[in-house]
Protein backbone atom coordinates (compact mmCIF):
# COMPACT_ATOMS: atom_id res chain seq x y z
CA UNK A 1 0.00 0.00 0.00
CA UNK A 2 1.51 3.58 -0.22
CA UNK A 3 2.06 6.02 1.94
CA UNK A 4 0.84 8.46 0.29
CA UNK A 5 -3.04 6.49 0.04
CA UNK A 6 -5.30 8.40 2.60
CA UNK A 7 -6.37 5.59 5.30
CA UNK A 8 -10.46 5.66 4.99
CA UNK A 9 -11.00 4.15 8.75
CA UNK A 10 -12.48 6.63 11.03
CA UNK A 11 -11.30 6.04 14.96
CA UNK A 12 -13.97 8.43 15.92
CA UNK A 13 -16.21 6.30 18.89
CA UNK A 14 -19.73 5.49 18.08
CA UNK A 15 -22.53 7.04 20.37
CA UNK A 16 -25.50 5.18 20.72
CA UNK A 17 -28.78 7.19 21.65
CA UNK A 18 -31.01 4.44 23.47
CA UNK A 19 -35.00 5.20 22.71
CA UNK A 20 -37.20 5.00 26.48
CA UNK A 21 -39.53 1.68 24.96
CA UNK A 22 -42.38 1.25 27.50
CA UNK A 23 -42.85 -1.13 30.27
CA UNK A 24 -44.49 -4.41 29.08
CA UNK A 25 -44.89 -5.90 32.40
CA UNK A 26 -48.32 -8.57 32.59
CA UNK A 27 -51.32 -6.70 34.30
CA UNK A 28 -52.84 -8.29 37.45
CA UNK A 29 -56.14 -9.62 37.99
CA UNK A 30 -58.65 -9.82 40.62
CA UNK A 31 -60.12 -13.28 41.62
CA UNK A 32 -64.04 -12.08 41.24
CA UNK A 33 -63.22 -10.79 38.04
CA UNK A 34 -61.82 -13.83 36.92
CA UNK A 35 -64.72 -16.13 37.81
CA UNK A 36 -67.58 -13.94 36.97
CA UNK A 37 -65.70 -13.95 33.49
CA UNK A 38 -65.51 -17.96 34.06
CA UNK A 39 -69.50 -17.83 34.80
CA UNK A 40 -70.31 -15.75 31.74
CA UNK A 41 -68.48 -18.07 29.30
CA UNK A 42 -69.84 -20.88 30.98
CA UNK A 43 -73.36 -19.94 30.82
CA UNK A 44 -72.97 -18.75 27.02
CA UNK A 45 -71.63 -22.44 26.36
CA UNK A 46 -74.58 -23.93 28.10
CA UNK A 47 -77.80 -21.99 27.21
CA UNK A 48 -77.59 -21.05 23.57
CA UNK A 49 -80.95 -19.97 22.73
CA UNK A 50 -81.72 -23.05 21.36
CA UNK A 51 -81.34 -24.80 24.76
CA UNK A 52 -83.16 -22.44 26.22
CA UNK A 53 -85.82 -23.06 24.28
CA UNK A 54 -85.92 -26.20 24.88
CA UNK A 55 -85.70 -26.09 28.59
CA UNK A 56 -88.88 -23.94 28.95
CA UNK A 57 -90.52 -26.53 27.07
CA UNK A 58 -89.71 -29.04 29.53
CA UNK A 59 -90.57 -26.69 32.38
CA UNK A 60 -94.03 -26.27 31.08
CA UNK A 61 -94.80 -29.91 30.55
CA UNK A 62 -93.22 -30.80 33.57
CA UNK A 63 -94.29 -27.97 36.28
CA UNK A 64 -98.52 -28.75 35.93
CA UNK A 65 -97.62 -32.96 36.31
CA UNK A 66 -96.11 -32.23 39.53
CA UNK A 67 -98.40 -30.01 40.85
CA UNK A 68 -101.09 -32.52 39.65
CA UNK A 69 -98.27 -35.13 41.41
CA UNK A 70 -98.85 -33.21 44.34
CA UNK A 71 -102.38 -32.35 44.93
CA UNK A 72 -103.12 -36.18 44.07
CA UNK A 73 -100.79 -37.22 46.90
CA UNK A 74 -102.23 -34.56 49.03
CA UNK A 75 -105.73 -35.87 48.51
CA UNK A 76 -104.87 -39.76 49.06
CA UNK A 77 -103.46 -38.60 52.41
CA UNK A 78 -105.38 -40.35 55.44
CA UNK A 79 -107.82 -37.71 57.48
CA UNK A 80 -110.01 -38.71 59.78
CA UNK A 81 -113.33 -36.75 60.66
CA UNK A 82 -114.54 -37.09 64.16
CA UNK A 83 -118.26 -37.43 65.55
CA UNK A 84 -119.68 -37.47 62.18
CA UNK A 85 -123.30 -38.06 62.56
CA UNK A 86 -125.19 -40.61 60.53
CA UNK A 87 -128.48 -40.83 59.54
CA UNK A 88 -129.35 -44.55 59.08
CA UNK A 89 -132.69 -46.81 58.50
CA UNK A 90 -132.91 -50.63 59.48
CA UNK A 91 -134.18 -52.79 56.84
CA UNK A 92 -135.79 -56.17 56.95
CA UNK A 93 -135.58 -58.87 54.16
CA UNK A 94 -139.43 -59.47 54.56
CA UNK A 95 -141.20 -56.65 52.68
CA UNK A 96 -143.96 -56.78 54.61
CA UNK A 97 -142.11 -56.12 57.80
CA UNK A 98 -141.25 -52.56 58.85
CA UNK A 99 -139.02 -51.33 61.52
CA UNK A 100 -138.69 -48.55 63.45
CA UNK A 101 -135.05 -47.03 65.85
CA UNK A 102 -136.65 -46.27 69.16
CA UNK A 103 -133.23 -45.97 71.09
CA UNK A 104 -132.11 -42.45 69.49
CA UNK A 105 -134.40 -39.97 68.99
CA UNK A 106 -133.19 -38.27 65.12
CA UNK A 107 -131.97 -42.03 64.24
CA UNK A 108 -128.60 -40.69 64.15
CA UNK A 109 -125.23 -42.65 65.62
CA UNK A 110 -121.76 -40.98 65.52
CA UNK A 111 -118.76 -42.21 64.37
CA UNK A 112 -114.97 -41.54 63.73
CA UNK A 113 -114.34 -41.46 60.32
CA UNK A 114 -110.80 -42.50 58.44
CA UNK A 115 -109.72 -42.50 55.15
CA UNK A 116 -107.91 -40.76 51.98
CA UNK A 117 -109.04 -37.26 52.27
CA UNK A 118 -111.14 -37.21 48.79
CA UNK A 119 -113.05 -39.95 49.82
CA UNK A 120 -113.82 -38.20 52.96
CA UNK A 121 -114.87 -35.46 51.28
CA UNK A 122 -117.29 -37.66 48.57
CA UNK A 123 -118.71 -39.15 51.63
CA UNK A 124 -119.80 -35.67 53.44
CA UNK A 125 -121.17 -34.71 50.17
CA UNK A 126 -123.64 -37.96 50.37
CA UNK A 127 -124.88 -37.21 53.60
CA UNK A 128 -125.28 -33.84 52.93
CA UNK A 129 -128.55 -34.38 51.20
CA UNK A 130 -131.47 -34.30 53.60
CA UNK A 131 -133.22 -38.01 52.56
CA UNK A 132 -129.16 -39.68 52.97
CA UNK A 133 -129.63 -43.04 55.30
CA UNK A 134 -126.81 -45.51 55.84
CA UNK A 135 -128.99 -48.95 55.40
CA UNK A 136 -128.67 -51.86 57.99
CA UNK A 137 -129.95 -54.86 56.90
CA UNK A 138 -131.19 -57.60 58.87
CA UNK A 139 -132.79 -61.05 58.13
CA UNK A 140 -136.65 -61.51 59.16
CA UNK A 141 -137.50 -61.33 62.25
CA UNK A 142 -140.29 -61.64 64.90
CA UNK A 143 -142.50 -58.59 65.52
CA UNK A 144 -141.83 -57.02 68.58
CA UNK A 145 -138.30 -55.17 70.34
CA UNK A 146 -134.96 -56.34 69.33
CA UNK A 147 -131.53 -54.92 70.00
CA UNK A 148 -129.25 -54.70 66.50
CA UNK A 149 -125.42 -53.78 66.51
CA UNK A 150 -124.40 -50.39 64.87
CA UNK A 151 -121.03 -51.93 63.76
CA UNK A 152 -123.28 -53.03 60.51
CA UNK A 153 -123.58 -49.49 59.85
CA UNK A 154 -119.74 -49.41 57.85
CA UNK A 155 -120.98 -52.00 55.59
CA UNK A 156 -123.18 -49.30 53.46
CA UNK A 157 -121.44 -48.74 50.50
CA UNK A 158 -120.74 -45.05 50.54
CA UNK A 159 -118.25 -45.87 53.31
CA UNK A 160 -116.86 -49.42 52.51
CA UNK A 161 -116.79 -48.78 48.51
CA UNK A 162 -114.63 -45.71 49.64
CA UNK A 163 -112.23 -47.10 51.66
CA UNK A 164 -113.54 -45.34 54.71
CA UNK A 165 -113.03 -46.99 57.94
CA UNK A 166 -115.42 -45.92 61.18
CA UNK A 167 -114.21 -46.23 64.77
CA UNK A 168 -115.82 -45.44 68.09
CA UNK A 169 -119.08 -45.97 66.47
CA UNK A 170 -121.93 -44.18 69.71
CA UNK A 171 -123.91 -46.04 70.47
CA UNK A 172 -122.95 -49.13 70.12
CA UNK A 173 -126.64 -51.49 70.06
CA UNK A 174 -129.81 -50.24 68.43
CA UNK A 175 -133.02 -50.67 69.54
CA UNK A 176 -135.64 -51.24 67.07
CA UNK A 177 -139.35 -52.36 66.83
CA UNK A 178 -140.24 -54.53 64.49
CA UNK A 179 -144.05 -54.35 62.85
CA UNK A 180 -145.76 -55.78 60.19
CA UNK A 181 -147.84 -54.00 57.04
CA UNK A 182 -151.51 -55.04 57.21
CA UNK A 183 -154.11 -54.28 53.91
CA UNK A 184 -157.61 -52.80 55.18
CA UNK A 185 -160.54 -51.80 52.92
CA UNK A 186 -161.37 -48.21 53.74
CA UNK A 187 -163.97 -45.98 52.07
CA UNK A 188 -163.62 -42.67 49.95
CA UNK A 189 -165.51 -39.65 51.73
CA UNK A 190 -165.73 -35.68 51.41
CA UNK A 191 -163.44 -33.85 53.80
CA UNK A 192 -165.39 -32.81 56.88
CA UNK A 193 -164.56 -29.47 56.41
CA UNK A 194 -166.54 -29.21 52.43
CA UNK A 195 -169.87 -27.96 53.23
CA UNK A 196 -170.35 -27.10 49.57
CA UNK A 197 -170.95 -30.28 47.60
CA UNK A 198 -173.88 -32.65 47.81
CA UNK A 199 -174.59 -36.31 46.79
CA UNK A 200 -170.97 -37.08 46.34
CA UNK A 201 -170.26 -40.53 44.60
CA UNK A 202 -166.57 -41.59 43.86
CA UNK A 203 -165.08 -44.18 41.78
CA UNK A 204 -163.93 -46.23 43.29
CA UNK A 205 -165.79 -46.18 46.08
CA UNK A 206 -163.02 -48.17 48.14
CA UNK A 207 -159.73 -48.13 48.10
CA UNK A 208 -157.15 -50.54 49.88
CA UNK A 209 -154.66 -48.62 53.00
CA UNK A 210 -151.65 -50.59 53.60
CA UNK A 211 -150.09 -49.52 56.86
CA UNK A 212 -148.22 -50.72 60.14
CA UNK A 213 -150.71 -52.99 62.35
CA UNK A 214 -150.08 -51.00 65.47
CA UNK A 215 -151.07 -47.74 63.84
CA UNK A 216 -153.97 -49.55 62.16
CA UNK A 217 -155.35 -50.58 65.72
CA UNK A 218 -154.84 -47.27 67.13
CA UNK A 219 -156.04 -44.90 64.45
CA UNK A 220 -159.65 -43.42 65.01
CA UNK A 221 -162.63 -45.25 63.86
CA UNK A 222 -164.16 -46.09 61.25
CA UNK A 223 -161.12 -45.47 59.22
CA UNK A 224 -162.07 -43.40 56.07
CA UNK A 225 -159.91 -41.45 53.48
CA UNK A 226 -160.65 -38.02 52.36
CA UNK A 227 -160.78 -36.28 48.93
CA UNK A 228 -158.30 -33.40 49.17
CA UNK A 229 -159.67 -30.13 50.21
CA UNK A 230 -157.82 -27.93 48.00
CA UNK A 231 -158.64 -30.09 44.67
CA UNK A 232 -162.84 -29.50 46.15
CA UNK A 233 -162.01 -25.80 46.48
CA UNK A 234 -160.97 -25.11 42.74
CA UNK A 235 -164.28 -26.61 41.18
CA UNK A 236 -167.07 -24.37 40.60
CA UNK A 237 -170.61 -23.93 41.11
CA UNK A 238 -172.81 -26.42 39.06
CA UNK A 239 -169.89 -28.88 38.07
CA UNK A 240 -171.37 -32.46 38.10
CA UNK A 241 -167.98 -34.55 37.62
CA UNK A 242 -164.57 -34.20 38.30
CA UNK A 243 -161.47 -36.59 37.21
CA UNK A 244 -158.38 -37.76 39.43
CA UNK A 245 -159.07 -35.84 42.51
CA UNK A 246 -155.78 -36.52 44.95
CA UNK A 247 -156.16 -38.54 48.07
CA UNK A 248 -154.74 -37.90 51.22
CA UNK A 249 -153.80 -40.90 53.81
CA UNK A 250 -155.56 -40.06 57.11
CA UNK A 251 -152.25 -40.14 59.42
CA UNK A 252 -148.43 -39.44 58.62
CA UNK A 253 -146.35 -42.63 58.50
CA UNK A 254 -143.81 -43.44 56.05
CA UNK A 255 -145.00 -46.99 55.28
CA UNK A 256 -148.61 -45.97 55.00
CA UNK A 257 -149.82 -46.39 51.50
CA UNK A 258 -153.25 -46.11 49.73
CA UNK A 259 -153.51 -48.84 46.24
CA UNK A 260 -154.73 -45.73 44.56
CA UNK A 261 -153.62 -42.26 44.79
CA UNK A 262 -156.72 -40.66 43.23
CA UNK A 263 -160.40 -40.91 42.45
CA UNK A 264 -163.05 -39.79 39.87
CA UNK A 265 -166.02 -38.03 41.61
CA UNK A 266 -169.52 -36.75 40.63
CA UNK A 267 -171.74 -34.38 42.40
CA UNK A 268 -173.53 -31.09 42.57
CA UNK A 269 -171.12 -28.22 43.57
CA UNK A 270 -172.73 -25.00 45.42
CA UNK A 271 -171.81 -21.96 46.18
CA UNK A 272 -168.78 -22.13 48.68
CA UNK A 273 -169.74 -21.35 51.94
CA UNK A 274 -168.35 -18.22 53.85
CA UNK A 275 -167.85 -17.58 57.30
CA UNK A 276 -168.23 -15.11 60.15
CA UNK A 277 -167.64 -14.75 63.64
CA UNK A 278 -170.43 -12.43 65.65
CA UNK A 279 -169.64 -10.83 68.86
CA UNK A 280 -172.02 -12.26 70.52
CA UNK A 281 -175.72 -14.13 70.20
CA UNK A 282 -178.55 -14.03 72.84
CA UNK A 283 -179.28 -17.44 75.14
CA UNK A 284 -183.19 -18.38 75.85
CA UNK A 285 -184.08 -21.20 78.20
CA UNK A 286 -186.95 -23.54 78.18
CA UNK A 287 -188.40 -25.25 80.75
CA UNK A 288 -190.08 -28.59 80.49
CA UNK A 289 -193.02 -29.18 82.11
CA UNK A 290 -193.35 -29.51 85.61
CA UNK A 291 -190.05 -27.54 86.11
CA UNK A 292 -192.45 -24.31 87.35
CA UNK A 293 -193.84 -26.29 90.05
CA UNK A 294 -190.72 -27.66 91.46
CA UNK A 295 -187.73 -25.06 90.70
CA UNK A 296 -188.17 -21.18 91.49
CA UNK A 297 -188.18 -19.82 87.71
CA UNK A 298 -185.97 -18.41 85.80
CA UNK A 299 -182.63 -19.86 86.58
CA UNK A 300 -179.88 -17.00 86.42
CA UNK A 301 -177.44 -17.33 83.70
CA UNK A 302 -175.56 -15.17 81.63
CA UNK A 303 -178.30 -13.99 78.83
CA UNK A 304 -175.43 -13.66 76.11
CA UNK A 305 -172.96 -16.13 74.96
CA UNK A 306 -169.72 -14.37 72.82
CA UNK A 307 -167.62 -15.07 70.30
CA UNK A 308 -169.92 -17.33 67.88
CA UNK A 309 -168.71 -18.47 64.27
CA UNK A 310 -171.36 -19.27 61.76
CA UNK A 311 -170.60 -21.21 58.39
CA UNK A 312 -173.36 -21.01 55.60
CA UNK A 313 -174.02 -20.20 52.33
CA UNK A 314 -173.23 -16.60 51.38
CA UNK A 315 -176.44 -15.03 51.02
CA UNK A 316 -177.59 -16.63 54.14
CA UNK A 317 -174.39 -15.14 56.56
CA UNK A 318 -175.33 -11.82 54.59
CA UNK A 319 -178.70 -11.82 56.33
CA UNK A 320 -177.08 -12.65 59.51
CA UNK A 321 -174.64 -10.13 58.97
CA UNK A 322 -177.01 -7.45 58.22
CA UNK A 323 -179.07 -7.99 60.84
CA UNK A 324 -182.42 -9.63 58.66
CA UNK A 325 -181.90 -12.69 60.17
CA UNK A 326 -181.59 -13.71 63.99
CA UNK A 327 -180.00 -16.31 65.58
CA UNK A 328 -180.03 -17.32 69.10
CA UNK A 329 -178.61 -20.33 71.55
CA UNK A 330 -181.22 -22.61 73.77
CA UNK A 331 -180.75 -24.97 76.30
CA UNK A 332 -182.93 -26.65 78.11
CA UNK A 333 -184.46 -27.31 81.75
CA UNK A 334 -185.38 -30.30 82.38
CA UNK A 335 -185.18 -33.70 84.91
CA UNK A 336 -182.74 -35.40 82.52
CA UNK A 337 -180.18 -32.57 83.13
CA UNK A 338 -180.20 -31.46 86.39
CA UNK A 339 -178.50 -32.91 89.04
CA UNK A 340 -179.61 -33.22 92.59
CA UNK A 341 -178.45 -32.04 96.12
CA UNK A 342 -176.44 -28.49 93.79
CA UNK A 343 -178.18 -25.57 92.63
CA UNK A 344 -174.96 -25.24 89.92
CA UNK A 345 -176.44 -26.96 87.13
CA UNK A 346 -175.03 -27.58 83.13
CA UNK A 347 -176.50 -27.51 79.78
CA UNK A 348 -175.25 -28.35 76.51
CA UNK A 349 -176.12 -25.45 74.30
CA UNK A 350 -178.56 -26.07 70.79
CA UNK A 351 -178.28 -23.08 68.26
CA UNK A 352 -181.51 -21.83 66.19
CA UNK A 353 -179.98 -20.87 62.79
CA UNK A 354 -181.11 -20.48 59.13
CA UNK A 355 -181.40 -23.41 56.87
CA UNK A 356 -177.86 -24.16 56.11
CA UNK A 357 -175.86 -22.40 58.30
CA UNK A 358 -174.09 -24.43 61.29
CA UNK A 359 -171.52 -23.05 63.90
CA UNK A 360 -168.23 -24.40 63.67
CA UNK A 361 -167.24 -27.58 64.44
CA UNK A 362 -165.30 -26.36 67.67
CA UNK A 363 -167.52 -24.67 69.26
CA UNK A 364 -170.77 -27.08 68.31
CA UNK A 365 -170.49 -28.38 71.75
CA UNK A 366 -170.12 -25.61 74.18
CA UNK A 367 -171.91 -25.77 77.42
CA UNK A 368 -173.92 -23.44 79.91
CA UNK A 369 -173.36 -22.67 83.53
CA UNK A 370 -177.12 -21.83 84.88
CA UNK A 371 -178.28 -21.86 88.61
CA UNK A 372 -181.55 -23.48 89.82
CA UNK A 373 -183.11 -23.76 93.34
CA UNK A 374 -185.69 -25.86 94.88
CA UNK A 375 -188.75 -24.69 96.19
CA UNK A 376 -189.37 -24.86 99.73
Amino acid sequence: MNDEEESTFDATPITTTLVSVPSLKPSRRSPLSYYTSAAKRSFRDAFSRQQLIEGVKAFLWVAPLTILIWIYAEREQLATQKNFPIPIEVRSSDPRQVIEITSVVDGTVKADLVGPRAQLDRVREEFARTDARARIEIGSVQPGTHEVSADAVAEDSRFAGNGVVLNRIEPQLLRVSVDVLEDVDVPVMLPPDVTNILNPVFNPATVRLTAPRKLLASAPKPLKVYVDSAALQQLKPGTTSAPRLPLTIPFQDRNARLSVSTVDGTFEVKQADEEITLPSIPVWHTAAPGIEQKYNMPPQFELTLPSVTLIGPSDKIKEIEQGVRRVKATFDVSEENITPGTDKQHALLKYDLPEGVKVKADQAKRMIEYTLTPKE
